[in-house]
């Protein structure tokens, strides 16, 4: 799979914060909704604990061009560091939810009911994290440069078509990772719900 990686690491890496939010556009409006993506994240770290993967149920597309997809995300987000945290008192909807997300639960509901944002919308991040996206994504970077994230990426996208197991007690370790990858994935959501140009 290195010719891909190498591949993506070419197509995905952003130059500039504009082009960042034409990527995040792409992935979280063109192509699926937030809650699709954590979905894809969760497959991937099951099939990485799973390690007698159905391929009839989970064929090897369906993690490798999210998994790609994913990655764009990641680059995008190394641009996304720098806005404001927002007080809790001016949180709505049009902070939480873009107007895609928005337009689902209408048509669920005939009013925008909080139990529906918690059914899409960001799950794993706290309340500060919520707030302050950018400071999570500054906290990622801290803990790692993005070109280890990228790697560790990599890394687990590869282990989940493994037959055996890679785990040798530190389970813990690759859960926090695929923690980490929903909360970007989550913050990113945000920042772009906030700010996006696009």
């Amino acid at each position: 799979m290195e010719n891909t990686f190498s591949t993506c690491r070419r197509a995905f890496r952003c130059k500039n914060q504009h082009q960042a939010f034409v990527n995040l556009n792409y992935v979280l409006q063109s192509v699926a909704d937030i809650s699709y993506w954590i979905k894809k994240i969760e497959d991937i770290q099951l099939a990485v604990f799973e390690h007698e993967i159905d391929f009839a149920n989970t064929p090897p597309n369906g993690l490798i061009y999210p998994g790609q997809l994913i990655l764009q995300i990641i680059y995008a987000s190394i641009h996304l560091q720098e806005f404001p945290a927002l007080e809790k008192k001016l949180i709505g909807w049009d902070q939480l939810a873009d107007s895609m997300l928005k337009n689902r639960c209408k048509k669920e509901s005939e009013t925008l009911l909080p139990l529906q944002i918690l059914q899409y919308g960001p799950k794993n991040l706290s309340l500060e994290e919520i707030l302050d996206p950018s400071g999570f994504i500054k906290a990622f970077f801290q803990k790692q440069s993005l070109k280890k994230w990228i790697l560790r990426w990599n890394q687990l996208r590869e282990m989940a078509f493994y037959s055996y197991s890679i785990f040798d007690g530190d389970e813990g370790e690759y859960l926090k990772d695929f923690t980490y990858f929903k909360k970007l994935l989550e913050a990113s959501y945000l920042i772009h719900v906030r700010y996006s140009p696009i």
